[in-house]
């Protein structure tokens, strides 16, 4: 029985030290019945962190921007971008989210590439 318990208390405290990775079809080719795009969805201590496509092209079947969660202490640094140049594809303005406690804390804007 006292086995059974520590086995127990140490995948706990595994569970907690290290974030359960749960990967989803995001976007999937129905004729062809293949996924395109996988999302991993990041949990750690009740919070959630989710890295998907933000920027799907249809026509190509390609993403081009692609969140990310960074784990940290207490939680995950969350990057998205906050503005997308269609033209070009691109991400010109990376927003990055600090998630602790299931709240989202807005820490640094980045300019990406040269646009001037």
């Amino acid at each position: 029985m006292k086995f059974i318990t520590i086995f127990f208390l140490f995948l706990s405290l595994n569970l907690f030290a290290n974030p359960v990775k749960i990967k989803k079809c995001q976007y999937c080719d129905s004729f062809f019945k293949k996924c395109l795009f996988y999302k991993k969805s990041y949990i750690n201590n009740n919070l959630i962190c989710e890295e998907k496509c933000q920027f799907w092209d249809k026509m190509f079947k390609k993403c081009h921007y692609k969140t990310k969660c960074q784990r940290v202490k207490n939680g995950f640094i969350y990057t998205e971008c906050s503005e997308f140049d269609t033209f070009f594809k691109k991400c010109i303005l990376e927003e990055d989210k600090y998630l602790i406690n299931n709240r989202e804390i807005d820490i640094d804007i980045k300019i990406k590439g040269n646009y001037e």
